[in-house]
Order: C-alpha cells, then sequence, then structure tokens
C-alpha cells in the first residue's frame, strides 16, 4: 500500500491486489485482546533500520506525529531453547547489530491504524479485495 501510495505520487498507474475481504496484508488489528487497547496481529512493527522511509512515514518514524505517540522497544535479551531442549538467555548483542536500533510500537494505537489514517484513504480506489494471484504471467 505504502508502494502504492509513492507510485501515485509520481503519477504512476498502479493495482494493489488483495486475497482477501480487506486490505494490510498481513497487518492487522485487534481491539479486543487487552481491554480496548490496540494489539497489532501479524506484521506488527517497521524496523528502524531499513533505509526505506516514505515521507508518509517521516513524523511517525522521527517521533514528531502527535497522533502515533510511541516509544522505543529495544529488546535486550533472547530467550531460546538450545539443542539440549534447555532455556537459556543470550545478550542480544552476541546474537545480532539489531539491538543498536529500536522498532517503533505505539501507546494507544497499532501499526494497522498507521496504514488506515496515513495510507489507505490515498489509495483505496485502486484497491481490488477477495482476488488471490494464481498465476504470474
Amino acid at each position: 500500500m505504502t508502494a502504492g501510495l509513492i507510485l501515485g505520487k509520481l503519477g504512476i498507474k498502479y493495482e494493489i491486489i488483495e486475497a482477501s475481504d480487506r486490505y494490510g496484508g498481513r497487518i492487522k488489528k485487534s481491539d479486543d485482546l487487552a481491554d480496548g487497547i490496540p494489539v497489532d496481529l501479524g506484521a506488527e512493527w517497521i524496523h528502524t533500520f531499513v533505509g526505506g522511509r516514505p515521507d508518509v512515514l517521516k513524523g511517525i518514524m522521527d517521533g514528531t506525529d502527535e497522533e502515533f505517540e510511541r516509544y522505543a522497544d529495544t529488546p535486550t535479551d533472547v530467550v531460546y531453547i538450545n539443542n539440549q531442549k534447555q532455556i537459556e538467555r543470550m545478550n542480544i548483542i552476541a546474537v545480532t547489530a539489531m539491538s543498536m536500533v529500536g522498532d517503533y510500537k505505539f501507546k494507544n494505537s497499532s501499526w494497522f491504524d498507521v496504514i488506515e489514517t496515513k495510507i489507505a484513504p490515498f489509495v483505496k480506489d485502486n484497491i481490488h479485495l477477495n482476488l488471490p494471484v494464481t498465476s504470474i504471467n
């Protein structure tokens, strides 16, 4: 959907095909799980180390968009089951450099809300629902 938004701004024709009866692909949310607090289901964050940052997300990524108050989630430990089926804890720095950057999460909204308010209004006329792709020619 973000790619569609960018293409549209460049004057390039595009179509978004969704297999299901709703847009968003893997990103969706529930308000029923945690007493009215929105919880992302499926895709739940945008990694901050990814180079592509569309203008529409700039205020969200830099923390200046007041509609989407966020906090930085920077994990420090990984818990996993080793080959001997024992639970182990390891500092994430030993696993990956991703701990040096955070993933943005929101206090009172979700990434689906971002899509719903910042992107969907501009691409909804180019979204086709209930059209699973069965082949590519």
